[in-house]
């Protein structure tokens, strides 16, 4: 600054257009530096943040394929314990006659499902509701209330509103035992009766309370209705969020984002074919975005370290 008063002071008019001169070099040299930021930071801004939508997906195809290797397990779990008692459930509706469960000769049905229950740990009960309205069960069973009614449950209306069908119930409180199960009935060939296995879902809860998803993910599971059958902290037994039914009614499987408890999450689900029941799995969608930052940063820092060599020389 001092050189340039200098220069005018002392040198008068040739000293005015040598500062002129100064001056449009000084702006010249300013619009080039600042073209060569714009030419070198447009371009790096656009393609790290390309790298950083790419890494996000990349992420959330890794989250997907851990959630669905688990998914793929706990399907056929619950596919071959529910085939097995729709097996036993056909055989027992085939034997049974109604000699068998007469209210004055019920000690062969006893017996037998006596023996059924010592075998089978996952079963929590097996009887028969005959159309007279008794009640027949192994005497391994939790006793159902006194004024209990086999005609007014499901599993029995729906087994006798279709005929010869193996009928899965939806998950209920069981009236004996106050637990989750459900339901596998069948009319016995003679028409007179359903025999039905009630099975304690509490295992396949386990399994799902047990699937990893990232840091902050969980599985969660809901019947054909949007009934929580296994959350990690919502009470089972109730509805889920009017949000999250919409969204699992749309299509078999799929991916949608949410939000819990006013936190975004990134939620994936598919169905159990034979049940009808959604399997979800979430994650925060913070953690998503985390794992893919370091892509974001990375480009940022050479971005920087390219100005400062390039202000440099």
């Amino acid at each position: 600054m001092f050189l340039l008063i200098f220069v005018q002071m002392f040198i008068g008019k040739k000293g005015t257009l040598l500062l002129k001169f100064f001056k449009k070099s000084q702006n010249l040299r300013t619009k080039l530096t600042l073209s060569f930021i714009l030419i070198l930071m447009i371009p790096s801004l656009f393609v790290g943040y390309l790298a950083y939508l790419s890494a996000k997906d990349t992420v959330k195809k890794e989250v997907n394929q851990g959630f669905e290797e688990n998914i793929s397990l706990l399907n056929s779990t619950i596919d071959q314990v529910l085939h097995l008692k729709m097996h036993d459930i056909q055989v027992f509706s085939e034997q049974i006659k109604q000699s068998m469960y007469n209210h004055t000769n019920t000690s062969e049905v006893v017996g037998t499902f006596d023996q059924y229950l010592e075998l089978h740990e996952e079963v929590e009960s097996i009887y028969i509701g005959t159309e007279k309205g008794e009640f027949i069960q192994s005497k391994y069973d939790s006793p159902v209330p006194v004024d209990y009614n086999p005609k007014e449950r499901t599993w029995y209306t729906d087994a006798v509103a279709n005929l010869d069908e193996l009928i899965i119930s939806p998950p209920y409180l069981s009236a004996g035992t106050d637990e989750m199960v459900i339901t596998v009935s069948r009319t016995t060939n003679d028409g007179g009766a359903v025999v039905g296995i009630d099975i304690n879902i509490s295992y396949l809860q386990e399994l799902v309370n047990h699937i990893e998803i990232g840091e902050t993910g969980y599985a969660t599971m809901v019947d054909a209705d949007g009934i929580y059958i296994a959350h990690p902290s919502e009470k089972i037994g109730t509805a889920a969020s009017d949000g999250l039914i919409e969204n699992l009614k749309h299509q078999s499987k799929g991916e949608f984002p949410s939000e819990y408890n006013d936190e975004k999450r990134y939620v994936t689900y598919v169905t159990n074919d034979l049940t009808g029941w959604r399997i979800v799995g979430s994650i925060t969608q913070a953690e998503v975005d985390g794992a893919a930052l370091p892509i974001l940063r990375d480009t940022a820092i050479v971005i920087i370290a390219a100005l400062l060599i390039g202000l440099g020389a």
